[in-house]
């Protein structure tokens, strides 16, 4: 459930989280800030200065609009939602001089296929229409589909860049030689950032154990 009439004044990013979570509304108190993957579904694209459903959204701003999404590589920026143009971008989370418009939210988001673990990763967060085809890796939590759907993991973590979060992952495999951390590898790694490097592997005279026998050449 969004709220249809949002305020009319900008807030910094901290005051607008304190804004949403303090909200009584419709008789409701657990409103929050909008994580992006929620923001950016309400964005119709087939619009352009005011790129969103003006009808039921009133009040939209020309402005920027905060999601409470930290961008991981720079953790110091939350991302937010330009409606004129629809674009994302990311600004300062603490500068005061910086402030953006607010729209609550509460509930689930993520369309037809929801949240199956409630971790604010939508399952379908590429609105693909499809589960999966599009997993969050690399650090990355936006536009793309919740990488391990069972487990709660809001941060996304995959070690091993396969697409399946480290909580889903039977096996962590950095340099995806077979050898790693956990019940589904062929066996642990003593370098999982060098695939010539796990037990088996051909020792040869480079002065690093290559096959993980404790010995080197």
């Amino acid at each position: 459930m969004w709220q249809k009439v949002p305020p009319t004044s900008t807030y910094t990013w901290e005051a607008a989280l304190s804004y949403c979570e303090g909200l009584t509304l419709a008789t409701k108190t657990d409103w929050r800030l909008p994580n992006i993957n929620e923001l950016q579904s309400i964005v119709d694209y087939s619009r352009f200065n005011q790129a969103i459903n003006t009808t039921y959204f009133t009040n939209t701003g020309a402005a920027g609009w905060w999601s409470s999404t930290t961008n991981v590589n720079t953790t110091s920026n939350a991302w937010y939602v330009n409606f004129p143009s629809g674009l994302l971008s990311h600004t300062s989370k603490s500068a005061t001089s910086i402030s953006c418009y607010v729209r609550a939210v509460r509930g689930g988001q993520c369309g037809l296929f929801g949240d199956s673990d409630g971790d604010g990763i939508c399952d379908d967060g590429d609105a693909s229409g499809v589960v999966g085809d599009h997993p969050c890796t690399g650090g990355n939590m936006v536009f793309c589909d919740d990488n391990c759907r069972t487990t709660p993991n809001a941060n996304q973590a995959d070690g091993d860049n396969d697409g399946i979060g480290n909580t889903c992952d039977n096996c962590i495999d950095v340099d995806q030689d077979g050898y790693g951390n956990g019940i589904g590898c062929l066996g642990s790694d003593c370098d999982d950032t060098n695939s010539a490097v796990h037990p088996g592997a051909q020792e040869v005279c480079n002065g690093i154990d290559d096959d993980c026998d404790v010995q080197t050449d």
